[in-house]
């Protein structure tokens, strides 16, 4: 474990921006990341948890849902892994926290306050080569606002990749962190701005109560166990989708080295991966599917009596549970 905690994971998300007794930290990023647009003092957290209004509907579960002192509502949201329709998603839960303003009675004339969706993103959605996508409702035409009444902000870290001296606003300096956290010795910025300081005091694993540590190790060990065991749950499936590429596969391979694979898929040997295909969906709500990415696995996989060997092989396409059973 390192010195400090994973923001990536629900417990650290939540021990950063979750709690009332250090609630500056929360109010200082959203103040950095909406500069010379909205200006917050203070901020009340809500129950995050939105029952179904029928036992036909979905409920929801925020993150971190609540209201700044001028009646900004607010919704936070951490996700570590690639999920699809997330925007769509993003929407929903911003339709949510609207329709939640309605009053009942004839007085409402459905004056709205504000709706903030801020989606902190650890992957690339893949639909805007950027960091930073903000969505406001505008004209088509003229590209003027028609409602500051819902908001969307994703930022999606992978694409951030300033480093500390080159970070010069607050705000970059926020995301550094948040990116870097969980492999930092020291927290740097610091002794440039107060809330930094609180914020390594915060992080700071040392800080730590012993169910906390528990809780903070398990939650970070649980994303590499699941894309193990969704990898091998779903290997019968890549097999089939890497079939096709066996001989180039092979071909990346010296003679000597691919016919002692082959000797040892023959043999019925049990051979250990390299290095996995790179697996995405992997979040606290649970992925639809898994992304296989370019990979360099260069050992024979055996997995209910099927082999694969592979090297380099550029396939990218998404696998989902109905094509590939049930996850274990």
């Amino acid at each position: 474990m390192g010195k400090f905690i994973n923001p990536f994971t629900d417990f650290g998300f939540h021990r950063i921006f979750g709690q009332e007794v250090h609630k500056e930290l929360l109010i200082d990023f959203l103040n950095q990341l909406l500069k010379d647009e909205r200006h917050i003092i203070d901020i009340t957290f809500l129950n995050p948890i939105q029952q179904p209004e029928t036992i036909e509907d979905r409920g929801v579960i925020f993150d971190i849902h609540c209201r700044d002192d001028k009646g900004g509502w607010f919704v936070v949201e951490m996700q570590n892994g690639a999920q699809p329709y997330f925007y769509d998603r993003g929407i929903y839960y911003l339709s949510r926290a609207i329709s939640n303003q309605g009053e009942k009675g004839k007085d409402w004339k459905f004056s709205l306050c504000p709706v903030y969706g801020i989606f902190l993103l650890n992957y690339k959605m893949g639909i805007n080569s950027k960091f930073r996508t903000d969505v406001i409702l505008a004209d088509r035409d003229t590209g003027r606002m028609f409602s500051d009444k819902i908001r969307q902000v994703y930022l999606e870290l992978p694409w951030f990749t300033k480093e500390p001296d080159d970070c010069e606003t607050d705000f970059e300096r926020w995301l550094y962190l948040l990116k870097h956290m969980d492999t930092l010795e020291r927290m740097p910025f610091k002794a440039r701005k107060a809330v930094f300081d609180k914020l390594l005091e915060v992080a700071d694993v040392a800080s730590l109560s012993r169910d906390e540590r528990i809780q903070s190790i398990k939650q970070s060990g649980d994303s590499l166990r699941r894309s193990r065991l969704i990898f091998l749950n779903y290997l019968p499936v890549i097999t089939r989708l890497f079939h096709d590429y066996l001989p180039d596969c092979l071909a990346g391979l010296d003679d000597v080295e691919a016919g002692g694979q082959i000797a040892a898929v023959q043999a019925g040997d049990k051979a250990e991966v390299v290095q996995q295909p790179s697996v995405g969906g992997d979040d606290a709500d649970g992925g639809d599917g898994i992304r296989v990415g370019a990979c360099a696995v260069k050992e024979a996989v055996i997995h209910r009596s099927a082999a694969v060997i592979v090297s380099d092989c550029p396939l990218t396409g998404w696998v989902t549970p109905s094509e590939a059973g049930p996850e274990r």
